[in-house]
């Protein structure tokens, strides 16, 4: 028989009809001495069907667990930047695409379609020696595992096994079939090493946050244990049964609490988001408050520095985003005024719009910030100063248009300079003094 071969098909001539039929088998090992495989006689046609269907369900199974693991394996590598989760999925995603090929080609009708029936038979043994180092490989992307010696010693061995197990196929020492029983003893260990991780771990919180792991590697292991019995008792029948189906309820299980992982690490995501645009945003404007304005010019001052350091002088086309910039302070006139003759709610609608037009007109070039009770901030990066200049006569004319609408003075004075070699602070400074200076010419304002 071929290794490999479950299937011969053996075309006999019309003329043997009643005579006597003699098959002589030579099995490959010795394991398989005595063994009389079934014959079948009949046509092509419903040999192929009778074979087809005896596989059916096995290789549907196999090609799921294909289409499965490359789904996985793909979502994966587009989350490769979540880092562990991502290596977690790849190996899952792996594991079960080297369960499916196994899967598949132990179904028994791949051999029908199959032209290289040697080759076929070392990928099978190949992914099926492959399997420990994809479970072992699997369980130590958790943390409770991670840093666990005995299962780092059993994924080296599995790797070790798996690299003797291609050389000795390859070079005729041994052949695959002699070689199953370590494969088996593989798994039985690595059974061992998470039972003994449970019971060191049990009382620790990685041991809790992980325990749905030992759950599931349970389950693998009663299927492969039944796998294993299964086969010494029944060395001629099918064989990987229970441990392919154990593997998809494993790919299941896992899959879903890796998505559900995905799922909560997102919403973590985003309210950290969420918390960090809370404590960088004035909440009765909506603009970047004082903390955000505090952060942005110390990274601006960095940079600076480091610049002036270094004797480094930008070129004008190559200018960045961090020393390139124009510095505006805004400062409401006649709040108190307002808030006076007003009322208080009138000087927070004044504040609100205020801060209104100065994210419409200077939003689109920079970065606007509430920094005092009625002072603002704005900071734009790589903007020509006649362009700045333009967009601030529009700011003024808005502000002018709603003064006329509105029961109560409605102006603004604001002063800008370019960052200049004195550094973000001095710049500062100096947009303070030009705003307090256009605030002194306005004089009196409508009452």
């Amino acid at each position: 028989m071929l290794e490999g071969s479950y299937w011969r098909l053996i075309r006999m001539p019309a003329f043997y009809e009643g005579k006597e039929l003699r098959i002589e088998i030579v099995p490959q090992v010795n394991q398989y001495a005595g063994e009389l495989p079934a014959i079948y006689t009949g046509t092509k046609a419903s040999l192929v069907y009778m074979v087809a269907r005896q596989g059916i369900v096995f290789l549907l199974l196999g090609l799921i667990a294909v289409i499965l693991g490359v789904a996985i394996l793909i979502m994966g590598l587009i989350m490769r930047h979540e880092g562990v989760i991502a290596s977690r999925m790849c190996y899952l995603g792996l594991l079960a695409v080297i369960t499916g090929i196994w899967g598949v080609l132990e179904a028994r009708v791949t051999q029908l379609f199959t032209g290289n029936i040697p080759r076929a038979s070392y990928v099978l043994f190949a992914c099926f020696s492959m399997l420990p180092v994809l479970i072992t490989a699997f369980v130590l992307t958790y943390e409770s595992l991670r840093d666990q010696w005995y299962m780092k010693a059993l994924f080296y061995l599995a790797v070790a096994n798996f690299v003797a197990q291609q050389i000795l196929q390859i070079t005729g020492v041994l052949y695959y079939m002699q070689m199953i029983t370590v494969v088996h003893i593989l798994f039985v260990l690595i059974l061992c090493g998470l039972i003994a991780c449970f019971f060191t771990l049990r009382r620790s919180r990685e041991a809790k946050k992980d325990y749905f792991i030992y759950k599931a590697m349970l389950i693998l292991a009663l299927f492969g244990m039944g796998d294993i019995v299964w086969y010494y008792l029944f060395p001629a029948g099918r064989v990987g049964i229970f441990l392919r189906i154990g593997i998809l309820f494993l790919i299941a299980y896992l899959g879903y609490d890796t998505i559900r992982q995905i799922g909560l690490l997102r919403i973590q995501e985003a309210k950290n988001s969420f918390y960090k645009e809370l404590a960088y945003t004035d909440i009765m404007t909506g603009l970047n408050n004082r903390t955000a304005y505090e952060n942005r010019v110390e990274k601006i001052r960095k940079v600076t520095e480091t610049l002036r350091e270094n004797h480094e002088v930008p070129e004008e086309n190559e200018k960045k985003k961090d020393d390139s910039w124009i510095i505006m302070i805004a400062d409401m006139n006649c709040l108190k005024v307002i808030n006076d003759e007003h009322g208080h709610d009138k000087g927070d609608e004044a504040i609100f719009k205020l801060a209104s037009h100065l994210k419409k007109y200077f939003g689109p070039v920079g970065e606007c910030f509430r920094i005092g009770g009625d002072e603002f901030c704005v900071l734009a990066p790589d903007i020509r100063e006649e362009r700045f200049e333009e967009i601030c006569q529009n700011f003024r004319a808005a502000l002018e248009k709603e003064d006329q609408e509105t029961t109560y003075p409605f102006s603004a004075s604001m002063g800008y300079v370019l960052l200049d070699e004195s550094g973000i602070d001095e710049c500062v400074k100096k947009a303070d003094q030009k705003m307090y200076e256009e605030k002194r010419r306005k004089g009196r304002v409508r009452l």
